[in-house]
C-alpha cells in the first residue's frame, strides 16, 4: 500500500498551472493507493460542475458545490482521461486567502466505503480563517480509516491541543487508524504537538519507516512560518499510524530531490507491507 499527503497550496502564484501538471504527471507514475491533500481550492466565481459530471466522486454533506477549477476534480479529470480513477471527496473547510473555497480532498484507489467529517475548532465560521475540520475514508473491504487534516500550530486560546483532543475522540472507536496531513507542529519540537500526538499512542511512520528518505517537508520562510532563519528546516507533513503497523519505505517527495516542487510544502509518500484492497474497474 502507497499512501501520499501534500499541502497542495492550489491556484495560488503565477507558476501554479506549471505545479499542477508536475503534480499530475508525478501520480501518473507513482500511483498512491491513497493520496491525503490539503489547502484544495476552488474559485466561487466559477461555473458549478453538474453532479452527473462527477465521476467516483463521493459526496460528504457540504452545500457548496464542487466548481470548474476545484484542483481536486481537475486532478480526478486528468487522471480519468488517462485511464487511472481514482474515487474521491472533498470538503470546503474555510475561506482561504479571502478569495478561494478551501478544503480537504482524499482519493483512494478503492471503492469508499464510508466517509465522515469532524470540526476540530469551536468556531465553525467559514468566513474565518482559523476554521480547522478532519476528513475521514474508509475503503471498502477495510477496517483501516484514513484521516485527513490540516491543523492549528501549538498554542494561543483553541490551538492544536484543543483541536487534537476533538480529533483523538472522534477516533476512539476506529481500531485502525491513518493520520495524514500538515500538522503544523514540528517533529523536531519537543513537549508540543508532536509529542502530545505520540503520548496518544500513534506512530509516527518516519521513525518505523526501514528505509527513510529525506526529512524536512517545510521551510519556515513559508506562509505561517515566517519566524526564524528561512532555511531552516521542519517536519510538519507527517504519517501516523495506530496501532503500530508495517512500514516499509518511507521518502520526502516533491522537494526538489525527488520529484518537483509543486507547492509551498514537501510531500510525504509512505509504502507499507499491506494491501489496502481490491480495486474497481
Amino acid at each position: 500500500m502507497k499512501l501520499l499527503t501534500l499541502n497542495t497550496h492550489s491556484l495560488v502564484g503565477e507558476d501554479f498551472p506549471r505545479r499542477a501538471e508536475d503534480f499530475f504527471e508525478a501520480l501518473l507514475r507513482e500511483r498512491p493507493d491513497v493520496i491525503a491533500l490539503q489547502e484544495v481550492n476552488q474559485t466561487p466565481s466559477t461555473p458549478i460542475v453538474l453532479g452527473q459530471n462527477l465521476s467516483r466522486f463521493v459526496p460528504c454533506g457540504s452545500s457548496i458545490p464542487i466548481r470548474e477549477d476545484n484542483y481536486a476534480y481537475w486532478l480526478s479529470e486528468k487522471l480519468s482521461a488517462e485511464g487511472i480513477r481514482y474515487f474521491w471527496t472533498w470538503f470546503p473547510i474555510k475561506r482561504g486567502y479571502g478569495r478561494y473555497d478551501e478544503g480537504l480532498a482524499t482519493f483512494c484507489r478503492f471503492p469508499i466505503a464510508a466517509s465522515e467529517t469532524i470540526y476540530l475548532t469551536p468556531n465553525r465560521d467559514y468566513e474565518d480563517w482559523r476554521t480547522r475540520m478532519a476528513l475521514m475514508i474508509r475503503p471498502e473491504g477495510r477496517e483501516d480509516w484514513f484521516c485527513n487534516a490540516h491543523v492549528s500550530r501549538w498554542g494561543g486560546e483553541g490551538g492544536f491541543s484543543f483541536e487534537w483532543e476533538r480529533l483523538r475522540d472522534a477516533l476512539a472507536n476506529k481500531d485502525h487508524v491513518w493520520l495524514m496531513g500538515d500538522w503544523n507542529n514540528p517533529a523536531e519540537v519537543r513537549n508540543e504537538g508532536y509529542d502530545q500526538i505520540t503520548a496518544d499512542g500513534f506512530f509516527d511512520a518516519y521513525l518505523l519507516a526501514e528505509d527513510r528518505r529525506g526529512r524536512e517537508t517545510a521551510r519556515r520562510g513559508i506562509d505561517g512560518w515566517g519566524d526564524g532563519n528561512d532555511a531552516d528546516g521542519i517536519r510538519i507533513d507527517q504519517i501516523w499510524c495506530r496501532p503500530r503497523m508495517s512500514a516499509l519505505r518511507y521518502r520526502t517527495v516533491f522537494d526538489g530531490v525527488d520529484l518537483p516542487v509543486v507547492s509551498d510544502h514537501f510531500g510525504v509518500m509512505l509504502e507499507t507491507g499491506e494491501l489496502c484492497g481490491k480495486e474497481e474497474v
